[in-house]
């Protein structure tokens, strides 16, 4: 996250701010955060279970000031295509039949 400013003293107090929100709802991020997104043949859940801060820098140390805040996000994607053909039976099984 790209944290800019013209103001140093500005860039100091955001970059706190944003850091303690999202440090303080941790407990949000364990009851697991999923978010979806679809398209007409694709779908990509991301589950979230917990966001850490791994890094504060300067990436520009002059006016526009930039500061870079990297986190570590833990969790899951699961990506979907579907692709249209014909539907057929992969395997068939008569009851009573041990599947091995």
């Amino acid at each position: 996250m790209n944290i800019c400013n013209q103001d140093l003293e500005n860039i100091e107090k955001i970059t706190s701010l944003v850091t303690a929100i999202i440090i303080t709802n941790q407990d949000n991020y364990y009851q697991t955060i999923t978010t979806e997104y679809k398209s007409q043949t694709v779908s990509n859940i991301h589950t979230i279970s917990q966001i850490s801060l791994i890094e504060g820098t300067y990436v520009q140390p002059q006016n526009p000031f930039v500061f870079l805040l990297k986190f570590e996000v833990i969790g899951q994607m699961q990506i979907v295509k579907t692709v249209e053909d014909k539907v057929e039976i992969i395997k068939e099984y008569e009851l009573g039949t041990e599947i091995k």
